[in-house]
């Protein structure tokens, strides 16, 4: 038996695991500055990269250095336009993630003024970064908050949170005095700037969502201590806390230890545990549930236990890749769309009938690897509509497999958000015919190949 592979997009929809709703579901797109917003209201995942740097890094030492050791060899500033242009350039992240630092304020904001000046600003490029833990310095921590706020940040990521007592103190901080917080009304003219708004725009808008429902701030707490798991569920079920997020290099620390023979070891099972408990209680509160990945087996996999706050800690070829695999299995534009992120979905969309497993548990189903070209081998993984009533996931199956010679992936995706800029074909549920798209690339036009 022979079949060829076509080339381009067919539009076909897959009915052997959907059920068509009688009207039609569609994703709104709202003029909101904050572009995270939509996407977490409607289930779909939210990427992050790191940007590019704007202040010299060490290449050599650092903390802890002995006094006879050689310093550390500090590279040259990086040129601050350049960097802001590099930014801008790149459109397909969802935010930007930052290491603000008040060492490194001046070249912080000059950056946001480069940025500005090469076409870009809060909407198309928001910036996300950490604040010290609030449980050990709740007065500083809640200025430093407040002054990230003023410099332009739209999401504050609150570190080893513990209780709802420091989220609530942190939600205050982040609220002007006006709408009942005790953020002062003054000195966030910076802000307005980055945001492209007046100030008096900005007093309006910059209020905690989804507190209130027209703000444009967001907060995620960060859950990576013992503390934080066990109240996980009363963190996660606070109206202000839009994003829960895992930290899991810190966590993974608390899970490990130091056996007899001076090895490192961790308790991966209690590790495992713990990070399903952040999980649970983030679904059960139907937040953005948000964890680092790096490539694009981490996304995918990420995805699939449930996943939708990537967090891309690099800024490199696999974090780009990472991204294009977020928003693949999602069904969103891989090319640049910045006055849509976010499209409509047809009349006809899909939910899970009785033999598919929904999305919204976020399980994944393998089936046996397909036969290919040259010795490929690959794993068809599957991925179904959610049930949740506010966060759906379109439905979506692929299939990739590689030939190591040649370095081709092979792509079988099915979607009810077929567009041109991806790379994919679709599978006929009939009598087992497979239709194959090959491609060095998922961004290029695939060669012809015959499959025997």
């Amino acid at each position: 038996m022979r079949c060829s592979v076509v080339l381009g997009v067919i539009g076909l929809a897959l009915a052997g695991c959907a059920e068509p709703e009688s009207e039609a579901e569609q994703v709104q797109v709202t003029d909101r500055l904050n572009q995270m917003i939509p996407l977490i209201e409607q289930g779909l995942p939210v990427l992050g990269i790191a940007h590019p740097p704007y202040v010299a890094r060490r290449r050599r030492g650092g903390r802890g250095q002995a006094a006879n050791e050689t310093p550390p060899e500090v590279l040259p500033e990086p040129d601050i336009a350049e960097a802001a242009r590099e930014m801008v350039a790149y459109q397909l992240g969802d935010y930007e993630l930052n290491t603000y630092s008040p060492n490194s304020v001046d070249r912080y904001r000059e950056f946001m003024e480069a940025i500005v000046a090469a076409g870009g600003s809060a909407r198309t490029h928001p910036l996300v970064a950490k604040i010290p833990i609030m449980h050990t310095d709740p007065a500083g921590t809640t200025q430093r908050l407040i002054n990230q706020l003023n410099d332009g940040q739209v999401v504050v990521e609150m570190q080893e949170v513990e209780t709802v007592e420091e989220v609530n103190q942190a939600i205050a901080g982040m609220r002007f005095t006006s709408k009942g917080g005790d953020r002062p009304e003054e000195g966030f003219e910076r802000a307005a700037a980055y945001w492209g708004m007046t100030e008096a725009e900005y007093l309006e808008k910059a209020d905690v969502w989804p507190t209130n429902p027209n703000g444009e701030l967001l907060i995620s707490v960060i859950i990576e201590s013992p503390e934080g798991v066990a109240n996980a569920r009363a963190i996660s079920a606070m109206p202000g806390v839009a994003i829960v997020t895992v930290g899991s290099g810190t966590l993974g620390g608390v899970f490990t230890s130091t056996n007899a023979e001076g090895e490192r070891v961790r308790d991966q099972e209690g590790f495992d545990a713990a990070v399903a408990t952040v999980l649970a209680a983030c679904k059960e509160y139907n937040k953005s549930c948000g964890y680092p990945a790096n490539n694009s087996a981490e996304v995918e996999a990420l995805m699939a236990d449930g996943w939708d706050f990537l967090i891309m800690q690099r800024r490199n070829q696999e974090a780009f890749d990472a991204v294009l695999t977020g928003r693949r299995l999602s069904g969103r534009p891989t090319e640049s769309n910045r006055s849509s992120p976010i499209r409509t979905l047809p009349p006809t969309t899909s939910r899970p009938n009785a033999r598919c497993r929904a999305y919204g548990s976020r399980t994944r189903r393998e089936r046996p690897a397909p036969r290919l070209p040259s010795g490929g081998r690959g794993t068809e993984l599957t991925s179904l509509g959610s049930s949740a009533p506010r966060r759906p996931h379109p439905p979506r199956f692929i299939t990739m497999a590689t030939w190591p010679p040649s370095g081709l992936t092979a792509s079988r995706e099915i979607s009810p958000l077929p567009s041109p800029e991806r790379s994919a074909t679709w599978l006929q549920p009939d009598s087992g015919r497979q239709t194959w798209s090959v491609s060095p690339s998922p961004m290029r036009t695939p060669p012809s190949l015959v499959q025997a």
